[in-house]
């Protein structure tokens, strides 16, 4: 759903609103795989405007409540990001492994 505001306040509570809603509701009315779609778009803009683009982005079960379709969304945006600095997905699901299987400039090792 595409959301009018985010905010952000000092104790990092995240707050959303929504096209045609006057108020901004707390993230925690949302489902986790909602707040977990929010967090990685936060981490991965904070990465970009602070972090210097050899500094690697690593993220540990990121798209763990994504469902398959965010998931795969999820996974090309991390690509298309990868071109410009590592990112390192780590996850404890097999399903991002067979997602990326085949794709060129991607590692995928199993533990």
């Amino acid at each position: 759903t595409p959301h009018r505001q985010l905010e952000l306040d000092r104790q990092l509570q995240v707050r959303l609103q929504e096209p045609g809603d006057p108020v901004a509701h707390s993230s925690r009315c949302y489902s986790a795989a909602t707040c977990d779609q929010i967090w990685l778009a936060l981490r991965l803009a904070i990465a970009q405007l602070l972090a210097p683009p050899e500094t690697p982005c690593i993220l540990d079960d990121a798209l763990v409540c994504f469902d398959d379709a965010r998931m795969g969304r999820a996974l090309e945006l991390l690509r298309q990001l990868a071109q410009q600095r590592q990112i390192l997905l780590f996850t404890c699901q097999t399903r991002e492994r067979d997602y990326l299987a085949g794709h060129k400039n991607v590692t995928v090792l199993t533990l």
